[in-house]
């Protein structure tokens, strides 16, 4: 059974390991055997972990196939999803102001009403209730589109944000407490205004990107800061 666990689950509880302290930067990995053994998956699984561990910074490759805990871990962590936490809010922010704008011609009263009721969970102290009430705001717009193939992108986006934590915080839970974006969106739904539907869309994720990129720690991003500046300039021009 263990074998069969999602590959992303495998990657979470190596990152865990390495958070909580139990691998410190500079150790060397425990070999395939020991930690398939220890997790309860395959060598193959832990194989693949190592690699996509890897490739967002939190292990390096030495003397062939040892694995070290990377001595500077990412502070943007999206272990999990495979895919860096500036790229899948890029992504959001592209296809669902898009989607936005679109929406805002067709979307029922009935939807309405319904992204209406999630202001207060939005709101909600409880970052698990703002985490999940935000996907649900976004998730509640892909389906006004009729359209299952946005929906499922949507869907699939607002997984990935929900797995991305920066520095032990949820990318999620930070959108839910941000309601004025999620207001404006509405407003622009209920006025009929595509143009303002999309403009609040994308203030909504840029949004959420300033507050990234101010949670940055100097010394853990000093290696970021090139792909930092590339991602303010494209967001910078899909916002123009």
């Amino acid at each position: 059974m263990g074998s069969r666990r999602p590959f992303h689950t495998v990657v979470e509880d190596i990152g865990k390991l390495i958070d909580d302290g139990v691998y410190p930067p500079g150790m060397r990995l425990p070999g395939e055997r020991e930690l398939a053994t220890f997790l309860g998956v395959s060598r193959v699984a832990i194989r693949e972990a190592k690699i996509a561990l890897q490739a967002v910074g939190r292990l390096e490759a030495r003397s062939g196939s040892a694995f070290y805990v990377s001595a500077r871990q990412p502070l943007f962590s999206s272990i999990g999803t495979g895919a860096a936490a500036l790229e899948v809010l890029e992504a959001s922010m592209l296809i669902e102001a898009d989607l936005a704008a679109l929406v805002a011609k067709t979307i029922t009263d009935e939807g309405l009403m319904l992204l209406e009721d999630l202001l207060v969970p939005l709101g909600s102290a409880n970052p698990e209730v703002a985490a999940a009430a935000d996907g649900q705001f976004h998730i509640l717009i892909a389906e006004q589109s009729d359209n299952q193939a946005m929906m499922l992108v949507v869907k699939f986006l607002a997984d990935m944000r929900s797995q991305i934590t920066v520095q032990g915080q949820s990318l999620a839970s930070t959108a839910g407490v941000r309601s004025a974006t999620h207001r404006a969106i509405l407003k622009a739904f209920r006025d009929r205004d595509p143009e303002a539907a999309r403009k609040a869309t994308r203030a909504h994720f840029q949004d959420i990107l300033e507050w990234m990129l101010g949670s940055r720690e100097t010394e853990a991003l000093r290696d970021l800061e090139k792909r930092i500046s590339e991602t303010r300039e494209r967001f910078s021009v899909c916002s123009s």
